[in-house]
């Protein structure tokens, strides 16, 4: 692995991690001001975790694209093209609309299952 690769998989990996505990400090903060303020009943906390399944869809949905794409990138390793061959542009959104399909297909079957 070269240095670059190492960078930035180090990059993302402390970006990663910031914006996970950043998002679970915010929503503790969130729910312990509606405690101590009286507001909490059935109804918010059905608001609270409508709203985090929407966030979990929208990790899922990026997690898919990233993943997808990587996996174009390391497809576009075994190819031989020229500078301005317009095929590493196709094969790319070929994997990156793979991933998307795959998320509707599985947001779907959720949907239809509940």
């Amino acid at each position: 692995m070269d240095s670059n690769t190492s960078v930035a998989i180090m990059f993302s990996s402390a970006f990663s991690a910031a914006a996970f505990i950043v998002n679970f400090l915010l929503d503790y903060r969130l729910k312990s001001k509606l405690l101590r303020s009286g507001l909490m009943d059935t109804e918010i906390l059905k608001l609270i975790d409508q709203v985090s399944a929407d966030s979990r869809r929208k990790v899922l949905k990026w997690a898919l694209l990233v993943f997808f794409g990587g996996l174009g990138l390391i497809v576009l390793q075994y190819f031989r093209y020229e500078l301005n061959d317009p095929l590493p542009y196709g094969i790319e959104a070929i994997f990156i609309s793979a991933g998307l399909f795959v998320y509707y297909l599985l947001l779907s079957r959720k949907t239809i299952n509940n």
